[in-house]
């Protein structure tokens, strides 16, 4: 099956290739004719050539457009399809591994629970890459979003900062939730969604903050949109890397030198998402004092308190 996608994928990248051949050869062509076509019938002529041109630049450009969304179907379908058969293998070693661990097929020395920890770590970082090539598979069709209602943000703070508390205890980095003096009205939202982004957000800031920094969120209205911002005061993202940021699979250069774990999804995931509410992301840095990343959702017109 897989062999069948690739064989497509590859039929319609030649496609392209020849479409770009014949498009130039017809416009060479066309040069020569329209030089003749001029000579012998003169404005005529040209009005002639240039319908016949325009007539095969539409046919081509509709050819191409059909090939260019088969193409990203089957890059969809393939990308699907390799994800979901490397997730079963996974989620089956996950349990194995668990089962060890647990004392299931008898008692383990601390050395060889050390090291099947290792391996459990390495296949959860597997597990968490094919899940989020999916949900940018997903993004990419159109096809993320899919339980939309009216929820309020400030919810979806505190189920995130509940779930990551631990985590930063332990770094002993301190959270500091900010809220509004009046509660913020409703937003229409994909409540999973958009606590991805929040979690992203907020992980992301416990994991480059030293021992014994701070992390800031705040929630405000801010005209018709609500406004939410991460502030830490960790490493900060380095001017030659601020325009990458949001992009696939990029991680900071500074970070890669402490921390080679990570599949850098997770801000292109949160961009994606944002988008999709009708909203913005954005950040500001200064490497060595920290990072503070912004997000607005809309108000929608009609709303709850």
């Amino acid at each position: 099956m897989e062999s069948r996608y690739f064989y497509s994928f590859i039929t319609n990248a030649i496609a392209y290739l020849l479409v770009a051949v014949l498009l130039s050869a017809v416009f060479v062509s066309l040069i020569f004719m329209g030089a003749w076509f001029y000579n012998t019938m003169g404005f005529l002529g040209i009005i002639i050539i240039s319908f016949v041109f325009s007539v095969l630049v539409v046919f081509a450009s509709s050819t191409l457009f059909r090939r260019m969304r088969n193409l990203g179907r089957m890059k969809g379908d393939f990308i699907s399809l390799a994800a979901h058969q490397l997730r079963t293998p996974s989620a089956g070693i996950k349990w194995s591994i668990k089962s060890l661990m647990n004392g299931e097929e008898g008692e383990l020395t601390k050395k060889q629970l050390d090291f099947l920890q290792k391996i459990y770590d390495t296949n959860e970082r597997m597990i968490n890459l094919v899940s989020n090539l999916l949900d940018a598979n997903k993004i990419e069709a159109g096809e993320y979003l899919s339980n939309l209602k009216y929820s309020h943000i400030e919810n979806s703070v505190d189920f995130v900062v509940k779930q990551l508390e631990e985590k930063a205890d332990r770094k002993k980095v301190k959270i500091i939730v900010e809220k509004p003096g009046e509660k913020l009205p409703a937003l229409t939202l994909d409540e999973d969604k958009i606590r991805i982004v929040i979690d992203n957000l907020v992980d992301n800031a416990i994991n480059y903050t030293p021992e014994g920094g701070e992390i800031k969120i705040s929630m405000l209205k801010n005209g018709n949109e609500e406004e939410i911002k991460v502030t830490d005061t960790g490493r900060g993202i380095p001017k030659s890397d601020q325009s990458k940021i949001f992009s696939k699979f990029f991680r900071g250069s500074n970070i890669l030198k402490v921390n080679k774990e990570g599949t850098g999804m997770g801000l292109f995931m949160s961009k994606n998402i944002i988008n999709l509410h009708g909203g913005k992301i954005w950040f500001t840095s200064e490497e060595g004092k920290g990072t503070t990343f912004s997000f607005t959702i809309p108000i929608p017109k009609k709303t709850v308190i």
